[in-house]
């Protein structure tokens, strides 16, 4: 047994968490009190861990050659955010 769902909710009563670009960071507490008045609403949260030490040395140590631009960034982006 389906459940079938007009085109009109659906256009304009259904949202998806995903389509929203905007990034906001937020403290734990602000995500508390978010969560707690949600209700039912939809949205997307992606905690990072604290960036690892031995990791970021680990991936300095493995850089020999002069890098480009593009993978220095790309290489500073992955040592200062932790784990997703």
């Amino acid at each position: 047994m389906g459940v079938e769902v007009s085109k009109d909710i659906l256009q304009y009563e259904m949202y998806n968490a995903d389509v929203f670009s905007e990034e906001q960071k937020v403290s734990l507490n602000q995500v508390a009190t978010l969560l707690t008045s949600a209700y039912t609403k939809c949205f997307t949260v992606s905690f990072t861990t604290k960036v690892d030490e031995k990791q970021v040395a680990e991936k300095l140590k493995d850089v020999k050659a002069k890098l480009t631009e593009a993978r220095a960034r790309e290489l500073a982006k992955e040592v200062l955010t932790g784990k997703e």
